[in-house]
């Protein structure tokens, strides 16, 4: 005698008492992967089908889409890898029934709907041209649980070929449908912890970005360049300034400004290479650092800086007619073998840049 007939024949109690201890450990379960495999796992130990497959959506989603969902988790019990294959080819293809029609040619037996294969156009074609008997089980029908919470679903647990050959009854199937619950409500716990860490750290993201130019803010750079720091990884500073820039602000305003600001914002992430981040460390002051990168490399990519920011800074003498704009540069570099203070980098970095301004070494 196999798990699953033994499993039926124990005492209700016994056998809720097993599930309910198997729905806590899933209610506990910090990893969807996890709930997935547990859920199979149970059904096949404790159900008579052969062949079970779980699927947990990406996210909650309605019967009425009209594109299937995005399948996060999918664990199958007693299927072939060529079946498997064939299964995965059906998904790509769309011939899957969509949990629409689930809802509306499933036959309820409890909580669970049973779809048979004679039911739906795109299964007509497997189904055995016989008679049968109201409770006989056909050799392509379908019980379908779906792992929902009022008009969200967040997947679904699909059986078929039960090794009796005949349909469940409501009553056999109310011990599985309390996991069923069991396992939604830990899916949902997951959801809800998964969107509050996101949302976490999209706030967090948001906290170490400038509002103004969405490039990141000086506390980003404190952090980025202690982390640098603390594992011995070399950089090098890169401060731009706008020479004069509260001309801007008196006579075009501080749309205008704040337009300036955006415009060189978007220049300097252009131009930077893929490893290099760009900050607004004030006003009208931007660094760029560049991780790995020692004082004499830092001099070719400032040689080149000023020659990108030309460009630049031509548009501007453009579009603000009798306006001229520059831009000043300065550089500090740190290693392990060089090493001081945050500050006295910014501080070597920030002198450079105005000694530059004062002697006119302008664009």
């Amino acid at each position: 005698m196999n798990e699953a007939s033994e499993a039926s024949t124990r005492f209700p109690v016994e056998l809720y008492r097993e599930l309910i201890a198997i729905g806590a450990q899933i209610l506990q379960s910090p990893d969807t992967k996890a709930i997935v495999r547990e859920i199979a796992q149970a059904f096949a130990r404790y159900s008579r089908f052969e062949r079970i497959g779980v699927s947990l959506y990406a996210a909650p989603t309605s019967p009425d889409r009209p594109d299937p969902p995005t399948i996060a988790e999918y664990i199958t019990v007693g299927l072939s890898p060529e079946q498997e294959q064939l299964l995965h080819q059906h998904n790509a293809m769309g011939k899957i029934l969509s949990d629409k029609q689930i809802l509306e040619a499933g036959q309820p037996i409890g909580t669970a709907l049973y779809v048979s294969a004679d039911r739906l156009p795109q299964l007509r074609h497997y189904a055995v041209a016989q008679a049968r008997a109201s409770t006989e089980w056909g050799p392509y029908d379908m019980l379908y649980w779906l792992l929902r919470s009022g008009d969200q679903i967040f997947g679904r647990i699909a059986l078929s070929q039960p090794r009796d050959g005949r349909l469940p009854t409501a009553a056999e199937l109310e011990p599985l449908a309390l996991l069923v619950h069991m396992a939604t409500l830990a899916i949902i716990n997951n959801y809800q912890i998964r969107a509050l860490h996101e949302q976490q750290q999209k706030l967090a993201e948001q906290a170490r970005r400038d509002a103004l130019t969405g490039v990141y803010n000086r506390r980003a750079l404190d952090e980025i360049l202690t982390q640098l720091m603390d594992s011995h990884t070399p950089f090098t500073l890169v401060f731009i300034d706008i020479d004069d820039f509260f001309e801007v602000n008196d006579r075009f305003g501080h749309l205008v400004g704040d337009h300036a600001l955006q415009e060189l914002a978007r220049f300097l992430k252009q131009i930077v290479r893929k490893t290099d981040s760009v900050f607004r460390y004030g006003g009208d002051e931007f660094i760029i650092l560049m991780p790995q990168t020692t004082a004499e490399q830092a001099e070719q990519v400032l040689t080149r800086l000023h020659q990108e920011l030309q460009q630049l800074n031509e548009r501007w003498a453009s579009d603000l007619a009798d306006l001229q704009l520059s831009i000043s540069l300065g550089a500090s570099s740190w290693s392990p073998q060089n090493p001081r203070s945050l500050d006295a980098v910014l501080e070597e970095a920030d002198q450079f840049m105005y000694r530059r301004k004062r002697a006119k070494q302008r664009l």
